[in-house]
Order: C-alpha cells, then sequence, then structure tokens
C-alpha cells in the first residue's frame, strides 16, 4: 500500500486511461502504475483497450475495471470501409466512456491521442492528451498532406482538451518547434516527467539464482538492452561495438530483451560476427526486473527517445547506463556521474565507454549507487501521481488544490 505521507495531489474523479493495446512498451507500464495506483487508493480507475487483451493485462490489478472493445480499424486504401471502421470505433468507444463513468480520460500514443481530441470535440469527457516522445509527427513513408493533418490535429489538441501533458521538456520543446505554437499555447502544456516506484534491491543471493537461469557464471559480465528491435532503439550498434570488445579481450554476455520487425537483421548480423556465444534475445520478459538487477549495467545506444522507463527502472535498481548523448537520457542521468553517454552512431566511442565499466567494478558500483539514490529523488512515481492528479483536476474543471498559483509556467 502507498503510505500516507505519499497520499498528495488528491483526485477523486473517475479517472480512465485509453490504450491502443496492452503489448510490452513503456506508455503501457506507464499506464498500469498510474491505474493500479489510482485504484489502491480507493478512487474509480478504468482502463479502456481499443482491441483485445496483451502480454501487460497481467500486471493490471483486479481493482481496476477493464474493457476491451475488440476494434480493428480498417485500411485507409478502401476509404469506404475505413471510414466505417471509425464510426463503427466511435461508436464502441463513447458507449464505454458513458458506460463506466469517466469524467478526466487520459490518452496515450499517438492513435488513442487522436481518439481523445474527437471525444473532447464532441464533448463526451474531458480529455488529457499524453505525448511519450518527440517523434510522434514525423510521417515516416507517409505524404505531405498526412503530416498536415498530423499538425492540425495536434494544434487542436492544444487548444482544445482538458490539458496536454509531456513527459520531458525536451518533448514539449518539440512540440512547439514543431507545431510553431504561440506562447499562450505553450503555457497549457505541462511537463510531468516519467517515474516508477522504486523496488528493493536483491539479495546477491537472488541475484544470482537470476543470472543461473539466464546461463550467466558468477564470473561472467552481463550488459542488458530491453526495449522494442526497431531502428530507434538502434541495437545494431551494441552487436557491432561487442565486436570491438572482443578484440580487447573482452567476452562479456549481452542480453537484449525484447521484440520487433529487426529480430531476424539482429540475429544475422551476430552470426556473421561469431558473437552467438554472447548474446541472448529472449523476446519480451515478464521478470524483467529482475533481469536488471542481475545485469552489470544498461546499454541504450537508441536514436531517440521520450524519457524511457526502462532507463528509470534499471537505474532504480543501482544499474550503471551506457547510452547516447539524446534528449531523453541528457534529461535523466548526468554523463560521468550515473554512467557514460557517447555520441549516437559513435560505435568506437560506445564500446570504449562499455569497456571502462566492464573493467572497474567499482566504478559501476559507485555509479549504480548514484542512480538509484537520482531516481529516489527525482523519479519516484508518487511524484508523477501527484502531479497527474493536478492535471486531472485542472481537466475537470475542478483544481481542488489550494494554491492559485500552482500550475504558473504549466510546468509540473
Amino acid at each position: 500500500m502507498i503510505p500516507s505521507s505519499d497520499r498528495r495531489g488528491s483526485c477523486n474523479h473517475v479517472v480512465g486511461h485509453l490504450m491502443e493495446g496492452l503489448g510490452v512498451g513503456g506508455a503501457q507500464v506507464y499506464v498500469a502504475h498510474l491505474a493500479n495506483t489510482h485504484a489502491e487508493l480507493g478512487r474509480d480507475s478504468r482502463v479502456i483497450v481499443l482491441n483485445t487483451p496483451g502480454e501487460l493485462s497481467k500486471r493490471l490489478s483486479s481493482a481496476v475495471k477493464v474493457q476491451y472493445l475488440g476494434f480493428r480499424r480498417a485500411s485507409i486504401r478502401n476509404p469506404l470501409r475505413f471510414l466505417f471502421s471509425l464510426f463503427a470505433g466511435y461508436r464502441k468507444l463513447t458507449l464505454a466512456v458513458e458506460e463506466n463513468g469517466i469524467e478526466v480520460l487520459q490518452t496515450h500514443l499517438p492513435d488513442t491521442n487522436l481518439w481523445g481530441l474527437l471525444l473532447s470535440l464532441t464533448g463526451k469527457c474531458r480529455v488529457v492528451i499524453t505525448i511519450h516522445n518527440n517523434n510522434f509527427l514525423p510521417a515516416q513513408g507517409g505524404t505531405k498532406f498526412g503530416s498536415m493533418v498530423k499538425r492540425y490535429a495536434y494544434r487542436l489538441m492544444v487548444r482544445r482538451c482538458g490539458a496536454v501533458v509531456t513527459v520531458s521538456r525536451e518533448v514539449r520543446n518539440s512540440l512547439q518547434s514543431q507545431l510553431n505554437l504561440t506562447d499562450e499555447e505553450i503555457a497549457k502544456i505541462h511537463v510531468v516527467t516519467n517515474g516508477v516506484p522504486i523496488p528493493p534491491l536483491a539479495s546477491p543471493e537472488e541475484r544470482m539464482r537470476t543470472r543461473a537461469t539466464l546461463g550467466v557464471n558468477e564470473d561472467e559480465l552481463l550488459i542488458l538492452g530491453a526495449g522494442r528491435l526497431t531502428e530507434a532503439k538502434n541495437f545494431q550498434l551494441l552487436v557491432e561495438a561487442m565486436a570491438l570488445l572482443r578484440e580487447q579481450g573482452l567476452y562479456p554476455k549481452v542480453l537484449i530483451a525484447g521484440e520487433g520487425h529487426l529480430r531476424l537483421d539482429l540475429e544475422r548480423r551476430i552470426r556473421e560476427l561469431d558473437l552467438v556465444e554472447q548474446f541472448n534475445l529472449p523476446g519480451n520478459l515478464e521478470n524483467l526486473g529482475e533481469v536488471m538487477q542481475a545485469s552489470d549495467l544498461l546499454a541504450m545506444p537508441s536514436l531517440y527517445e521520450g524519457l524511457p522507463l526502462v532507463l528509470l527502472e534499471s537505474m532504480a535498481r543501482g544499474r550503471p547506463v551506457v547510452g547516447t548523448k539524446i534528449s531523453g537520457l541528457i534529461d535523466v542521468l548526468e554523463d560521468g556521474q550515473h554512467g557514460l553517454l557517447v555520441d549516437e552512431g559513435d560505435v568506437e566511442g560506445f564500446a570504449s565507454s562499455l569497456a571502462k565499466l566492464l573493467k572497474d567494478p567499482g566504478l559501476r558500483s559507485r555509479m549504480g549507487k548514484e542512480c538509484r539514490l537520482h531516481v529516489e529523488k527525482h523519479f519516484d512515481f508518487q511524484r508523477v501521481y501527484s502531479d497527474l492528479c493536478k492535471v486531472y483536476n485542472l481537466a475537470a474543471g475542478s483544481p481542488g488544490v489550494g494554491d492559485p498559483g500552482l500550475f504558473s509556467g504549466r510546468t509540473l
């Protein structure tokens, strides 16, 4: 249970969260934490999922009411079927909002943010839009018209929805620059940084038991990577860096937890470099927290991030980080104190930073302790929930927080 001293930012509204699915991902973990916390405090907590149950469904507390709509959007290649499916989806969604008595609905990720905009424009409920990273607008093969429509939609979100939340100042700055927002519009955006529950540290015995299940010996070093196997996470760089480490006589084990369309490409490159004995790609892991504790460091060679939960979760468990100098990482950790950062795409620099930490257990230990203290101080999930309660109250039109200047600057 949450200690009474942590119960700040009271919110008694019926709060719901809208997700497209509950597959493995940072936004999905974030939603589970929020919904569970709201329910744990004895409040009405709802989750609406557009399609069907996913791997993270089991993380939701039994006190959270979850509704799966089984909605599948038709391809836009058939415009009539596409429009019909949107109409059917809207009817299902509005009925779910009404049946659950949702007063404030928080949406997450681009598709559900668009649904949230529609609900807000039609007055079905108050909506809090959430933007988890700064790559929400690029079309990625789409058309200029599609990009123009997205920009118009996000401007409407800022102007018409109850509130817009970004997970970091950098994401807010990207929103401002990409949408060319006015000062008045940017003042409507709230920065509520991600956070994670602070777990107890595993005992040495628990750590060794987990390592044994992974086939990692006591005298071996384990590098952890975690995330979707996509271009953005750039795990190809980690594979190339391992080949350079082998030239230095270093043979750590590497576990990359996650799934994605680049799995076959990664496996092929691992075979080409004769690194099969060092790599383990087990897919999505239910016990990722235990694996984090069993690892020696976290590797994040990403090309872009919002504010990654896997980073905070690993740091909360005392793991130092080797990552790239991108927003989302530099917003969280200090180079040389919580880990080592290199320019994105710098294979040699990444390998050199890995080698520095792998060779120095004292440095890993010092940085790991600093990581945990940093997350405890700045990214404890109770602070996130407290700040979001203030946003929910504001969106619902009943701040209930006493201080009229609380939202000055709209940065929480």
